[in-house]
């Protein structure tokens, strides 16, 4: 059943009335092969799912996620300012299957390794900055604040190095190398 904003923010106060403090359930599913990205939004309230409509009672297509939650804060502000919305793309995002897969998987390994191998100069550049920061991690707060971003872009950036290391080890078993 489809229903417009009004018409949802009245279901969402009429089953407040049963169930207070009642919040609904937002979800958003890829319109069909539309590779844009965009979404029909749905609501579900308490055991009643529906479908957002516009004014004119059509479908409603949200061409951005943002959009989407923005409706999200029409229907039943949170006091939290938090809303859950499920996105269901389908296949609609899945990876193609290549047609060689070791092949693929070589082509994987070259490109990792280059990515590893600029990964490893942000690393250098980050080491750089803290070692020129030295003292800032008990400076003032803004020095504080820029040390501890610094080192978790570095932290980031070391974790992401070693996923690299072992998406190439798991990828080099496939390949038999």
């Amino acid at each position: 059943m489809r229903k417009t904003l009004r018409d949802l923010q009245k279901a969402v106060k009429d089953a407040r009335v049963a169930v207070p403090g009642l919040v609904p359930e937002f979800r958003g599913v890829a319109v069909g092969n539309d590779k844009a990205l965009r979404f029909h939004g749905f609501v579900k309230v308490g055991a009643d799912e529906y479908q957002i409509a516009n004014d004119g009672g059509s479908v409603k297509v949200f061409s951005q996620v943002d959009d989407l939650a923005k409706m999200a804060s029409k229907v039943c502000e949170a006091g939290d300012g938090k809303y859950t919305i499920k996105l269901e793309t389908g296949a609609l995002l899945a990876s193609a299957v290549p047609a060689d897969i070791i092949k693929d998987a070589q082509a994987k390994v070259l490109k990792l390794g280059k990515t590893k191998t600029m990964q490893n100069e942000v690393v250098t550049k980050l080491a750089a900055q803290l070692t020129a920061m030295a003292g800032w991690d008990v400076g003032n707060v803004g020095q504080q604040a820029k040390f501890g971003e610094v080192t978790a872009q570095k932290a980031a950036v070391l974790s992401d190095i070693a996923a690299i290391d072992a998406e190439v080890a798991r990828l080099n078993a496939l390949i038999g190398a």
